[in-house]
């Protein structure tokens, strides 16, 4: 139900073995997402697993060290998070290594978001737990004393606040905030961006949920998350 109404589902490498893209690819475009940590002898890996999957329209890379994976491929190179890219130069650099696409920072207010020249088509992510830290030791290992990657884990902190900690190719972990961002109820701000595209970034919630937001965002409902955050695009980074 949900890519039926998303110019481009975006998926973890990971997943493109577990699920049946035939059936996606008939609502949408599939964009393979590379893990964010590689190592050399990866690099073989990753190309293969995107060639052996010839759905994917797509693939999104997050560090200059993926672009050599995807040479050649015939896919689109669309730039993730985390490039990071903060300004109008970042995104002239991007066009010119060939990128279709580009995710600009999570650290950037709406204004500046705004102001950037808007060299190649800019995503922002809109809504979701953020990441914020890349753990290439298995957390979920190390603290129940098997490998349980398919179950996410839990941290928390002093002030009760609890935060996903889910798999990542190669056994490694994705800590996600705690806080979900949501901007459904700024659509006029999101809408003056100047975005050819609003990115959602699913990580624990259910199907019915990854639905309703979605409708959400489109004025279909008034769903919106109990624990939520507006991120950066109000205040910025000091």
């Amino acid at each position: 139900e949900l890519a039926r109404g998303v110019e481009y589902l975006y998926l973890p490498l990971a997943l493109l073995g577990e699920i049946d893209l035939d059936e996606y690819a008939r609502y949408t475009k599939l964009c393979a997402v590379l893990p964010r940590i590689l190592r050399t002898e990866d690099e073989g890996k990753f190309r293969e697993v995107l060639q052996e999957h010839p759905q994917l329209t797509a693939v999104a890379v997050s560090n200059l060290g993926h672009l050599p994976i995807v040479d050649g491929l015939g896919l689109e190179g669309r730039g993730d998070l985390g490039l990071n890219v903060f300004n109008s130069r970042a995104l002239l650099l991007m066009q010119e290594l060939g990128l279709e696409s580009v995710t600009v920072s999570a650290e950037l207010r709406h204004q500046q978001v705004r102001d950037l020249r808007k060299y190649i088509p800019c995503e922002a992510v809109v809504y979701g737990r953020l990441p914020l830290m890349v753990s290439d030791q298995c957390i979920i290992r190390q603290s129940a004393g098997r490998c349980n990657c398919q179950t996410p884990g839990q941290l928390s902190d002093r002030m009760g606040s609890v935060f996903p900690v889910v798999k990542e190719f190669g056994c490694r972990n994705v800590i996600y905030n705690a806080h979900k961002l949501y901007l459904a109820d700024k659509r006029d701000d999101l809408y003056a961006l100047g975005l050819w595209g609003l990115r959602m970034l699913f990580t624990t919630e259910s199907p019915r949920e990854c639905v309703e937001v979605a409708k959400g965002y489109l004025g279909l409902t008034d769903y919106k998350p109990n624990v939520l955050t507006r991120g950066l695009y109000y205040r910025g980074v000091d």
